[in-house]
């Protein structure tokens, strides 16, 4: 009787401990990607987003709770481009401008099925994640072309918040590793992504004007199993 008692002690608290082991781990990321925005003169033209096209860099550390949920912190740098030629506004005709960012954000992640070293029947899984965080960018024009009246310049380095989120598709490939792809979209509030305000420009959600960043990027995650 005692033995079966202590039998069943020992099964429990291995339980447990499994348990604990399934749930909590550090994932480290690091993806790379496309770079493409709205704003003022840059419309939601697919064709002239593909061809604005820029590349992107990305690192983010991440501890995940459980099976599902995880927070973490990432940082990226990218740029964008915007053409006139592409989008066919007359008020912006002959110009163009470039800005390189600094992206830094918190972001939140939800898996959509049970995924981590101890799920090893779903090994991919869908997720949904949202960004909330700090842009720093800095632009450069087409200076000899006369601009709308009503638009105001940000030269040197603009800093504005960023909210934003996607989805994305994770699959493991061992222990430690997976790979993963994801899209997401990006909102600018405060218009400064491309380094001028226009007046002309209507009112939105976020306040007077916002731009945005799109991007596609495709990673590598290690995870550190803490338990």
């Amino acid at each position: 009787m005692r033995q079966t008692l202590f039998t069943l002690i020992l099964v429990a608290l291995s339980l447990g401990t499994f348990a604990q082991r399934s749930l909590q781990s550090v994932a480290w990321s690091l993806s790379t990607g496309t770079s493409s925005h709205i704003g003022d003169m840059a419309s939601f033209d697919p064709n002239a987003m593909l061809q604005e096209l820029r590349p992107s860099l990305q690192t983010s550390l991440s501890y995940f709770s459980g099976p599902r949920w995880g927070l973490g912190c990432e940082i990226g740098i990218g740029s964008i481009h915007a053409d006139n030629a592409n989008h066919g506004n007359n008020l912006f005709d002959g110009l163009s401008v470039d800005s390189r960012y600094l992206q830094t954000q918190m972001r939140l992640t939800y898996h959509l099925s049970r995924y981590g070293k101890y799920w090893r029947r779903n090994a991919s899984t869908p997720y949904l994640f949202s960004d909330v965080g700090l842009l720093i960018s800095s632009s450069t024009f087409v200076d000899d072309v006369p601009y709308p009246l009503g638009v105001v310049f940000h030269e040197g380095t603009n800093f504005s918040p960023l909210l934003g989120g996607g989805i994305g598709w994770k699959v493991r490939h061992g222990e430690h590793w997976s790979t993963f792809i994801e899209g997401g979209a990006w909102s600018v509030p405060g218009d400064r992504l491309e380094g001028f305000t226009w007046e002309g420009e209507a009112s939105g959600l976020l306040g007077p004007s916002a731009d945005a960043i799109v991007s596609l990027r495709v990673g590598l995650t290690y995870a550190f199993y803490t338990w």
